[in-house]
């Protein structure tokens, strides 16, 4: 998964928000197909979980998540269910993310995880500490962003349900 390139490419100014016009002018260069501005302006509609305008990279990867399972083409009519869903999912994903970054900094250290695991009941080894940091700390930061937690979380949220 490689989000942040996708979003970086399609984020022109580098001001950490795709626009409208952004969206327009980049996508086809990212994703070989230019979509009609009707198809952009539907996306952004059912992706702007703040309904700021733009996306911001946590909106971002929601709606790369869902357009991957076939939730999200940029074609499919506006839903308020599904934007008020997704905007609680990420609510709770947020919730979530602030009781696993204890020092509140922003960013999720190993050791932060493992004290909360450990408060769940859990009990990681440290090879699956490693392997969680190796695979969703993609930018190498020691430690996992809130962008970085939202896939593990899915995973972890599958897992559970399995």
């Amino acid at each position: 998964l490689r989000y942040h390139a996708v979003f970086n490419a399609l984020d022109l100014d580098k001001d950490g928000r795709i626009t409208f016009a952004e969206m327009t002018l980049s996508t086809k260069g990212v994703t070989g197909r230019q979509p009609t501005d009707e198809e952009v302006r539907v996306f952004l509609q059912n992706s702007d979980i703040d309904s700021n305008g733009t996306l911001e990279f946590e909106e971002f990867v929601v709606a790369m998540q869902k357009t991957k399972r076939g939730m999200g083409r940029m074609t499919v009519p506006n839903s308020e269910f599904a934007m008020a869903a997704s905007k609680r999912k990420m609510d709770k994903y947020r919730t979530v993310f602030e009781n696993f970054d204890e020092n509140k900094d922003g960013m999720i250290s190993p050791d932060e995880l493992v004290s909360t695991l450990k408060k769940m009941g859990k009990t990681p080894d440290e090879n699956s500490v490693q392997n969680i940091f190796a695979t969703y700390d993609r930018a190498n930061r020691g430690g996992l962003m809130f962008e970085d937690f939202v896939p593990f979380l899915d995973k972890l949220v599958q897992k559970e349900m399995n």
